[in-house]
């Protein structure tokens, strides 16, 4: 039976010249923040500018501070909210309006994601509780955790409430697991028996809502005020940060079941007051604030807590709530009143990851800050805004060729690709992930038919995997149907041979060799048959190889320029050479034994299938154990012993 052969390949990812470096990360922040009184920010030019006018600029709404924007595929917004309005993007009210909450004071009072079925014309908006001790209520409303179905027309349909008064509603935050959904976080108020208790709701990939929680148990009790909390997740989604008035507390956290894993780090707030929070980009380093005027900065890996000073700004000098942006600075509210002298900031620190607190870049006001036009200043009640991360797309494109050509994208909801991490593909072809096959590898199926094709990649900064399942419809001859590749020593040299049962558009196979199985070089050139239905025969003598051991590699070429490379072939020139390793189990599951049968200093080194390093050993003479591979994922491996007098590599595989 012939076999049919599947190409992929990767579409050339190009940022727009003004995107910065923290827009390809796997996650992506909304690129236009409305907040405060006619106070915004727009990213889409890479620096923020400043984006004035929305429906606070009057007085029919009290001012919130946990705002959210959303925006669509195209980066324009959709529309935006207070927790009190919800408004599109001419600035007018759309229902219901107001939202169902009460109070006028809030940290995270509203919170906005695409719905993972449909991203482009469907979002759920998140709103929660709000206290009402510092005004007039919006309205008179149902306590706890509700979310709302809004399309681009832009409409909302009725609320769902996920949550009653058990939910500390000002604490909501949004992440993404990695099948395409999100988690909806909130914490439990004060009163409730539980009062460290985090509660999670998962968004599924198919968009479906589960309305029972996976639950945590933290060691940071709720505040008395309801609204006066703030949770937030790093921005490769493996941490999870909560402050309130009782003091703060970071998590590890796995996206993929929605719970909590060890306590990095807690500590107190020296002012009694905690308000907002936010990581720095490798999340390494949680920066909070207090209303008793300071921002505090915590190296997570010795617990170091700085102060970095006060907020001046404003009769209450009160720090708010902080967010980073698409370009890795974090942005603070300082609490400004319509009196106050212009011109009027936001602070930012500009390089956030910096463990050491003199060194991270914070400026509160005037050169580095963030100036606001006339008129335009953050929340009287010194909030900013609360962002989701939204998952990226990963769609796989199939296109007729002689055979089915597939490409893949990695984009942003707002539409601007992401690079990956060079080499990071891994590929399903329905027998298991298997890495190093980069962005354009082949694969050979049993018949014609439809296929499922599973793509995962990771992020460059994050090294997270994103996934993708499509189904494949192969329907065409394989261009090289490669029956074997044999290789054995000859006189003095190697004989190499190999077999294709059919060719299709075939230019030319290229024969490497390597010494130690991982650095390859080509050492010859054989033309294809072209186009050829028939058994193919072909031959090649290599009289140059000298190690004990010689490793080869046949790579064909297309006329068209595609390439597919063989399994690697190991020919022993020495017959009196034996392994000196032996690797059990093989394949393996979770890690893998070395046994060394020499008893001599050696390194051992764990390869990629592309020639990337992953892990070293050295190990002295008289240890003969080594156990390697627990962190591989799942995919093929080279494995080689390197001694004195010896150069040894074999192939694994990590089920």
């Amino acid at each position: 039976m012939k076999k049919q052969l599947l190409y992929l390949s990767i579409l050339s990812l190009m940022l727009h010249a003004g995107m910065l470096q923290a827009q390809i990360t796997p996650f992506s922040l909304p690129p236009k923040w409305y907040f405060g009184h006619r106070a915004g920010l727009d990213f889409t030019g890479g620096a923020p500018v400043s984006m004035g006018g929305n429906v606070w600029d009057g007085a029919s709404y009290a001012n919130q501070e946990g705002a959210t924007t959303e925006c669509l595929p195209s980066g324009n917004v959709l529309y935006y909210s207070n927790s009190c309005v919800l408004a599109n993007s001419g600035n007018a009210n759309f229902g219901p309006n107001p939202i169902t909450t009460t109070g006028n004071s809030s940290t995270q009072g509203c919170i906005s994601i695409p719905n993972p079925a449909n991203p482009t014309t469907s979002f759920y908006f998140i709103t929660t509780d709000v206290d009402g001790s510092g005004g007039s209520d919006c309205a008179t409303g149902s306590r706890g955790l509700n979310y709302f179905g809004v399309s681009t027309v832009p409409a909302i349909g009725g609320a769902t409430n996920l949550a009653a008064a058990d939910i500390m509603g000002e604490c909501v935050a949004v992440s993404s697991d990695n099948a395409g959904g999100y988690w909806i976080v909130s914490h439990s108020e004060k009163n409730d028996a539980t009062s460290t208790r985090y509660f999670a709701y998962r968004v599924s990939s198919t968009g479906v809502v589960n309305t029972t929680a996976v639950t945590s148990t933290g060691t940071v009790q709720a505040a008395d005020w309801r609204a006066q909390a703030t949770l937030k997740f790093n921005k490769c989604n493996t941490r999870i940060g909560y402050v309130t008035r009782s003091g703060w507390e970071v998590y590890q956290w796995d996206t993929s079941t929605g719970s909590f894993g060890a306590l990095v780090r807690s500590g107190s707030v020296p002012g009694g007051y905690g308000y907002g929070c936010e990581f720095s980009p490798n999340g390494n380093v949680f920066y909070f604030t207090d209303l008793e005027e300071n921002l505090y900065h915590v190296d997570l890996a010795t617990g170091t807590q700085t102060s970095l000073g006060s907020g001046t700004a404003g009769s209450n000098k009160k720090w708010g709530n902080l967010q980073i942006g698409p370009d890795d600075k974090i942005y603070i509210s300082n609490n400004y009143a319509p009196a106050d002298p212009g011109p009027k900031y936001l602070g930012v620190i500009s390089s956030p990851n910096s463990t050491s607190a003199a060194a991270c870049g914070f400026v509160e006001t005037g050169a580095g800050a963030f100036s606001f036009g006339a008129g335009s200043y953050p929340s009287s009640q010194a909030g900013l805004i609360t962002l989701g991360w939204h998952n990226p797309r990963l769609p796989i494109i199939a296109a007729s060729s002689p055979c089915t050509q597939l490409s893949y994208t990695y984009n942003q909801y707002y539409g601007t690709a992401i690079p990956v991490q060079a080499g990071s593909e891994e590929w399903d072809f329905g027998a298991g992930w298997v890495t190093g096959l980069g962005a354009t590898p082949t694969h050979n199926f049993g018949a014609v038919g439809s296929y499922p094709v599973k793509l995962r990649v990771r992020d460059q900064n994050c090294l997270v995997f994103y996934e993708n399942t499509q189904s494949i419809t192969v329907s065409c001859t394989a261009p090289v149907e490669l029956v074997n590749f044999k290789g054995k020593p000859q006189g003095q040299g190697v004989l190499l041979s190999w077999q294709t049962a059919s060719e299709v558009n075939n230019d030319y196979f290229e024969l490497q060799r390597s010494v130690d199985g991982v650095n390859f070089e080509a050492i010859t050139k054989v033309n294809g048959a072209g186009n050829s239905s028939e058994l193919n025969s072909y031959e090649y003598s290599d009289l140059t190889a000298t190690s004990k051991i010689v490793y080869y590699r046949l790579v064909q070429h297309d006329f068209d320029g595609a390439t597919t490379s063989s399994s690697i072939v190991t020919v022993y020139l020495d017959k009196t050479y034996s392994a000196p390793i032996v690797v059990m189990p093989n394949p393996f599951s979770s890690s893998f034994t070395l046994t060394k049968l020499r008893l001599e200093e050696a390194t051992i080194l764990v390869y990629d299938i592309l020639g990337r390093q992953l892990e070293q050993r050295s190990t002295l003479e008289g240890e003969s154990v080594v156990e390697l591979g627990s962190a591989l994922a799942s995919g093929t491996y080279l494995v080689q012993y390197l001694s004195g007098s010896t150069s040894y590599t074999l192939r694994v595989e990590k089920q």
